[in-house]
């Protein structure tokens, strides 16, 4: 098994991630959330009507700026890799409230694994095998 590492160094809405994962390989994207309100809300118009009305939901403003970030970020990786508009992407979610790809037509094997801490998010990618990643600020 290959592990690599990128690093997002703009935003989600200007960049298109490599769309392609190696069926051996694990794919760690890591990220900074924007600082500014505008950049968030651009952001949020990449998320669902649920996405969205969850992330108001948020009493406090750095969960519902990871919330955001994080999604829209996903959406842009897993969009890519599936070369479909990420704006079309439907999540399910486990008991335990894990997401997962909804659309069984889209027909991939592709499993995913989200993290933040502060401004930071990081995404697990891979095919055929389910991932896990995670992030810790440490002070």
């Amino acid at each position: 098994m290959q592990i690599s590492f990128h690093e997002w160094e703009d935003s989600p809405l200007t960049h298109r991630a490599a769309a392609s994962i190696g069926s051996d390989e694990v794919q760690v994207w890591i990220a900074t959330a924007p600082s500014d309100e505008a950049g968030l809300t651009a952001l949020a118009c990449q998320l669902s009507s649920d996405e969205r009305a969850r992330a108001e939901r948020f009493r406090v403003s750095e969960p519902r700026r990871q919330f955001v970030f994080g999604r829209a970020l996903l959406r842009q990786l897993l969009g890519a890799c599936l070369n479909v508009e990420p704006v079309t992407l439907a999540f399910g979610y486990h008991p335990r409230g894990k997401p997962f790809l909804a659309q069984s037509a889209l027909n991939s094997d592709l499993r995913f694994n989200l993290s933040h801490s502060g401004r930071l998010v990081a995404i697990a990618l891979a095919h055929g095998r389910e991932v896990g990643v995670d992030l810790e600020s440490i002070h």
